[in-house]
């Protein structure tokens, strides 16, 4: 296991993956934050537009102040009206955050709170109001949905990544296994056919320490040829004088020696 990880830990292939994967991560967690932020707010100016065209297109003679498009939990209501939010006449026109509960029974700690557009009207005032928790929770869900293909995408390009440095290193990994593989007498010159332009140099190198490597073999092979062919003449010349020495007559002790 320690072999494992120190081999790991050495690996330009893990390196480079590792260190893109680290540029990609901070790149994504902030395009993410920016993208949750910005449809998260767009989302809330959507709602309050809705909340003015509502106001600006009410007939305050001729509404009938319920509950319009339940969908989108819109109210309105004119000031003063009974069973409504509690509005206050300082209010002017604009957008406003009220507090408060359509059963005026109910606690205040229990009072909801509204997104209101205050509109002046011939009529009097009238105001258009939103529950800000549905806001929020569609204006989260905008955001969260804007934010999920990136999310999904993210598992993604660490995969692609880690595919693209396996691709890049690939024939780095396939030289490595040939030198590997080859015979100790086989001096042939590398293929540095497909290989990186930075690996080239490392092929070159080799390939000039293997022509050397070959002529100081050959040196060694003419060397040691030489010397033989040397040594030989000799050796036959002390051969002959020896059978010479054993034709002729010599004492006990001699031929004892």
């Amino acid at each position: 296991m320690h072999h494992f990880i120190q081999t790991l830990k050495q690996s330009l292939q893990v390196r480079i993956s590792i260190a893109l994967i680290l540029m990609f991560l901070p790149l994504s967690i902030i395009a993410g934050a920016f993208s949750y932020y910005q449809t998260y707010h767009e989302a809330e100016e959507l709602q309050d537009d809705l909340l003015r065209q509502t106001a600006a297109y009410i007939n305050p003679k001729t509404t009938d102040y319920t509950q319009i498009g339940s969908e989108n939990h819109i109210l309105i209501q004119t000031f003063g009206q009974e069973d409504t939010v509690p509005l206050s006449d300082t209010l002017g026109e604009g957008f406003h955050t009220i507090k408060g509960s359509v059963d005026d029974d109910d606690d205040d700690d229990d009072d909801d709170e509204y997104r209101a557009y205050i509109r002046q009207t011939p009529q009097g005032k009238i105001a258009v109001l939103q529950e800000t928790e549905y806001r929020d929770d569609l204006a989260a869900t905008a955001a969260y949905q804007s934010v999920l293909p990136l999310l999904i995408a993210l598992p993604l390009m660490i995969l692609l990544t880690v595919w693209i440095t396996y691709r890049a290193m690939r024939p780095v990994k396939t030289l490595s296994a040939s030198l590997g593989q080859r015979r100790s007498d086989d001096l042939s010159p590398l293929d540095g056919e497909g290989v990186p332009s930075e690996i080239q140099g490392f092929v070159t190198a080799i390939n000039q320490l293997l022509q050397r490597t070959g002529e100081n073999i050959r040196r060694q092979q003419r060397f040691i040829a030489d010397a033989a062919h040397e040594l030989r003449s000799p050796l036959t010349a002390l051969s002959l004088q020896a059978e010479r020495l054993t034709k002729l007559p010599q004492s006990d002790e001699a031929r004892e020696q």
